[in-house]
């Protein structure tokens, strides 16, 4: 299983419903993805969220949510 490395940022946006997200996730072995994500905060649920590299080897998908949220949370300050 691959191992994440680091979650980049490149734009956050909030708006009252959802948040669009756009970063780069970086795995072990420095392979990288960029992806986009859309979070409803109030429900406190991913509507959605690709990868622009299709992963033929597997990764902790909720490890990667959870390092996102937590981006955001320093993006902000």
């Amino acid at each position: 299983m691959l191992q994440i490395s680091e979650v980049n940022l490149i734009s956050v946006d909030k708006s009252e419903e959802s948040w669009a997200i756009e970063g780069e996730v970086i795995f072990e072995d420095d392979l990288s993805s960029g992806f986009a994500a859309s979070y409803l905060a109030e429900e406190d649920e991913w509507e959605e969220l690709s990868l622009e590299l299709e992963m033929e080897e597997g990764f902790s998908m909720s490890m990667l949510k959870d390092m996102i949220l937590s981006a955001i949370d320093e993006y902000e300050e």
